[in-house]
């Protein structure tokens, strides 16, 4: 195991350590986390939330007009989909399956969307992602070969290194129409949060890193991803008030 993944493992034992015997500031971190989520996957796709929006979404506020109260939907969605994906980590026992991939889209879409959970139509990625992706007519013998990667290829990885590697593959298929990209990284941070680590928060400010790794080798964008989760444990170092670094 490489030096950078040792220093990782010895930093997520402390964490794991410190939330283990402070249950109820963990679970406080947990949210921060996931509201941290959230404003930050939809700066991936280019939208900026206010705090305002997330306030008047989660107080189910009454919309201003139709898009209004679509993007307030979509709030909830979105946050609903991440708090499953936390729970969903912890109780999922054995291997994912195409149906779980399938469970990772559906999440954010309504729950009466014909297209949820069903292989996109098109050709190519939709904007503001540019990079190439597979012909649909592929979609199907990708998916099929990336799940059987997971219990193969992928098992002996470090968990980052995994992650980062199917997180990469997955976005290179585009199985989906919409919102793959958010799907993408909750399956991204599902094998995270199942290996034991926090999520891996990819910050508005890392997006171009982030979109330069879709697009080139595949191991860039494990260095995306470490970095993401280096932040995240810094944040828990500052609420949770212990060295874990």
């Amino acid at each position: 195991m490489r030096l950078t993944y040792m220093q990782l493992d010895l930093r997520v034992a402390r964490y794991q350590r410190t939330c283990s015997l402070d249950p109820s500031t963990f679970v406080n971190f947990q949210e921060r986390v996931a509201l941290s989520w959230l404003f930050h996957d939809f700066a991936m796709d280019g939208v900026a939330l206010l705090p305002e929006d997330v306030e008047r979404a989660l107080s189910f506020a009454e919309p201003r007009h139709h898009c209004d109260g679509e993007r307030l939907s979509t709030i909830r969605r979105k946050l609903d989909a991440i708090r499953w994906v936390q729970g969903f980590a912890e109780e999922h026992e054995g291997p994912l399956d195409l149906e779980d991939l399938k469970r990772f889209h559906a999440a954010v879409c309504r729950p009466d969307d014909p297209a949820a959970g069903r292989y996109r139509k098109n050709e190519g990625p939709m904007l503001p992602y540019v990079h190439s992706t597979s012909k649909q007519a592929s979609i199907s013998y990708r998916l099929r070969r990336l799940v059987e990667s997971m219990e193969t290829e992928f098992e002996p990885m470090h968990p980052v290194r995994a992650a980062s590697l199917i997180h990469h593959e997955f976005m290179a298929t585009w199985p989906f129409d919409m919102r793959t990209g958010t799907a993408g990284r909750l399956l991204l941070n599902f094998i995270l949060l199942r290996g034991g680590l926090p999520p891996a928060v990819i910050h508005a400010r890392n997006r171009h890193a982030y979109f330069s790794a879709l697009g080139g080798h595949p191991e860039g964008m494990v260095s995306v991803v470490r970095e993401a989760i280096d932040m995240t444990l810094d944040c828990a170092e500052s609420l949770l008030q212990v060295r874990v670094a």
